[in-house]
């Protein structure tokens, strides 16, 4: 999550700018795969510093918020602190959109029968 502040608050127009893609909306993309990435982590992370005794379903809510609110936290700031970059609702929704679907993969992967063996 230190890259995904770096890179989210940096300005490299000093440095020339980053390379310019034509891709329509790479950005949100991006925004996706990080906070996808981030919350299966997040929820492996939680379980695994608990030793399991944190059920699966709370380490999801705990993730859910936590990077929810971060995604939140880092918009405000670029769009407030930051003068090359730019807060966007659409971002913030790529980011949820992330979390979602990074905690729908972690619970199928703790719902099927050959999948994680740890408790709800």
């Amino acid at each position: 999550m230190f890259l995904v502040t770096y890179l989210s608050l940096a300005s490299f127009s000093e440095y020339g700018g980053l390379p310019i893609m034509k891709i329509p909306h790479m950005d949100k993309a991006v925004h996706f795969i990080f906070y996808f990435i981030g919350s299966v982590l997040s929820c492996f992370f939680i379980r695994e510093r608990t030793a399991g005794r944190t059920p699966i379903r709370k380490a999801m809510i705990y993730t859910a918020l936590a990077m929810a609110f971060f995604g939140l936290l880092i918009e405000f700031l670029q769009y407030f602190m930051t003068y090359d970059r730019s807060g966007e609702i659409l971002d913030f929704m790529a980011n949820l959109t992330g979390i979602v679907l990074g905690l729908i993969v972690v619970n199928l992967w703790f719902s099927a029968k050959s999948g994680l063996k740890w408790r709800y």
